[in-house]
């Protein structure tokens, strides 16, 4: 079992957490959909901290021997996921930027046959 030192630290430190995201959102240098993340892996986390118990259920659900490589496992879990999203956010993003760049040369284009047919004619 944790001692009460170590979950009060880890629940102060988790809504410390909130607290920062809660900032970081509503400056703008971090988008909402990334706070949902994150928070939902405080609230997971403040969940773990005040039950300790259902760290061991999972444990022997899953048949992990340990608390802490059950902590691990969630850990290289979430970091997975964490940039797999970012991975599929980064290709959408490249999409993006391409048909752009693809969209402005068109226009360049485009401008460049207009200010050429336009100097014709007047020549």
């Amino acid at each position: 079992m944790l001692s009460a030192k170590i979950q009060i630290t880890a629940a102060v430190i988790v809504i410390l957490g909130f607290w920062v995201i809660n900032h970081m959102v509503r400056k703008r240098s971090l988008e909402l959909r990334y706070s949902l993340i994150w928070t939902i892996i405080g609230v997971i986390t403040l969940i773990i901290d005040l039950f300790p118990g259902l760290l061991g259920v999972l444990c022997r659900v899953t048949g992990i021997n340990l608390p802490s490589n059950m902590l691990l496992v969630f850990g290289l879990l979430f970091a997975v996921v964490i940039i797999f999203y970012l991975t599929v956010n980064l290709s959408r993003m490249s999409n993006k930027e391409r048909k752009m760049c693809q969209e402005i040369a068109l226009l360049r284009k485009d401008m460049e046959d207009l200010a050429s047919a336009q100097g014709k004619n007047k020549g």
